[in-house]
């Protein structure tokens, strides 16, 4: 019988390349014992079957019994991991490593001073390779090898050693609070997304000014300034100040731009970087379109320059990036139709690689695609991915987008005429937003309207929505107010139903320019 269940040996052959298989065949046969040839059995049966099918691979192997089938996955998987080592030995950080278990070999038989040798190609290499850990450690052991042994190697050797390891403890020590003062930012907004009200703003900002670690900029290395760009980038993405956002997210694509060597050592957060570049001036606006197609025209570049160099891991990153980008130029420019055109072919990328998405892009995902059919009115389709987010588990994960994918939701029950579900459905979404306290003015005149829509005869519907329009513009003033707006074009939605167009229609006049925001 099929087993859905995730197991972490069968992903990881999943996500195996054509020359990473090869790779590893040729190094699990170079011992020859029984025993080996049974895991690549093993490996050989999970690398053809689609899905985990624990009988079918029991039967298909049947040298291996049922009770040591979790000892062979783990030899299996521990192997796997080896050949993968093997592989990527001659990736920098892998080098360095490497470097340091031989010369800690070296150390070991006596032979310090070829030990020495390996460890200062290890320096160059971190150096060169802002490894300000790794190098650390390269010190360290040739401090543990100096105070052991007098090799006399340079003049005021020691004294210089304890100089560097003091300035390295100093740069790690730095790097590892700025690297964790953005992770708190980040994980603030995975959680809350914008802030609500004074109160949050309050918070957030007095979190940001009471946390930010003292530093001199002169003195950061490279890491330190990138954990600093993106602290800066998460904090005025949070309180909704884009610009700044922008400039910050400018900074962490620039310092990649000066240092192009750091592109090949992490590509993954240069493509964040890019990725928060288009995030801001997307919600910017469409007067700096030109910006954003310049930006999103870069991803596209390095996707296709670097294909086939990057791992799998950035791969998925890359795309993933590409195609939410593409969508939000869809959005910004109202070629709804022409996305929906589209969604097949990244549901197919979805599917591809859904045991390797986080929750966060798939929610975003769906929050997309949902909007995008909403545009081009498919309404059906809108509540079939807007019931997917309301159906994920993690609740707790973007928060923001659980509470706009259910207020899209009744929009959309209005829209479909779906009266008797639409009230019924009111009720419950205001009390979750009463429950969680994110009922601002922008919700409250929707469900005003929308609890009393039933009720408006087809003479007055015009005249409702002209008053609630009335209401939205003036509220979308508030700074805290503005909240709303960037989950839901509800200002558009408004217009085409006063004037009995399209919302992709009124989306296109405004990028055009022929028509006011």
């Amino acid at each position: 019988m099929a087993n859905d269940k995730k197991d972490s040996v069968f992903i990881l052959i999943k996500t195996l390349s054509k020359a990473e298989k090869r790779n590893f065949r040729i190094y699990a046969q170079r011992n020859k014992s029984s025993n080996d040839l049974k895991f690549v059995q093993l490996f050989d049966i999970m690398d053809k079957i689609k899905v985990y099918d624990e009988g079918l691979i029991l039967k298909k192997v049947p040298e291996i019994k049922k009770n040591q089938l979790s000892n062979q996955k783990a030899h299996l998987y521990k192997t796997l991991l080896s050949s993968l080592r093997h592989l990527k030995k001659n990736e920098s950080d892998f080098e360095v490593r490497e470097m340091l278990d031989y010369a800690r070999l070296l150390y070991n038989k006596g032979l310090y001073m070829q030990g020495l040798k390996v460890l200062e190609k290890a320096k160059v290499l971190a150096i060169k390779s802002e490894f300000t850990t790794l190098h650390l450690s390269v010190v360290e052991f040739e401090k543990e090898i100096e105070s052991r042994y007098i090799t006399r190697s340079i003049d005021e050797r020691a004294e210089n050693l304890s100089k560097e390891s003091s300035k390295l403890v100093n740069q790690v020590m730095v790097s590892n609070k700025l690297s964790n003062f953005s992770l708190s930012l980040y994980d603030k907004f995975l959680k809350e997304g914008f802030v609500k009200n004074e109160e949050s703003y309050e918070r957030v900002s007095n979190f940001f000014i009471n946390n930010l670690p003292e530093y001199t900029f002169t003195e950061l290395n490279f890491s330190s300034k990138l954990y600093l760009f993106q602290s800066h980038v998460w904090y005025y993405l949070i309180i909704q100040d884009f610009k700044m956002s922008y400039r910050y997210a400018q900074k962490w694509v620039d310092i990649y731009d000066d240092f192009p060597h750091m592109i090949e050592l992490d590509p993954e957060m240069y493509l964040k970087g890019l990725h928060n570049l288009l995030n801001a001036l997307y919600h910017i606006g469409p007067r700096h379109h030109d910006k954003y197609l310049e930006a999103l025209n870069k991803m596209e570049d390095f996707n296709e320059s670097w294909k086939g160099k990057l791992n799998e891991n950035t791969q998925l990153l890359s795309l993933s990036h590409l195609e939410v980008n593409r969508m939000n130029n869809y959005f910004m420019t109202g070629q709804f139709n022409t996305a929906i055109k589209l969604i097949p072919e990244w549901e197919e990328k979805m599917e591809q690689f859904k045991d390797r998405l986080d929750s966060h892009r798939i929610l975003i995902f769906y929050y997309k695609v949902a909007s995008i059919y909403f545009g081009a009115g498919m309404f059906k389709f809108t509540l079939k991915y807007l019931n997917k987010i309301l159906n994920y588990g993690d609740r707790k994960l973007r928060e923001d987008i659980h509470v706009y994918s259910r207020l899209l939701m009744l929009i959309t029950l209005f829209e479909l005429g779906e009266h008797d579900l639409l009230e019924y459905q009111v009720k419950s979404v205001y009390r979750y937003m009463s429950k969680i306290k994110d009922m601002g003015a922008v919700h409250y005149e929707i469900f005003q309207f929308l609890k009393a829509s039933p009720n408006i005869t087809p003479r007055k519907v015009k005249y409702e929505f002209k008053k609630l329009l009335s209401k939205l513009k003036i509220i979308r003033n508030d700074t805290y107010e503005k909240r709303p707006f960037l989950y839901l074009d509800l200002i558009s939605w408004l217009e085409s139903k006063i004037e009995g167009v399209s919302v992709e229609q009124i989306i296109k006049e405004k990028h055009n320019g022929t028509r006011k925001s």
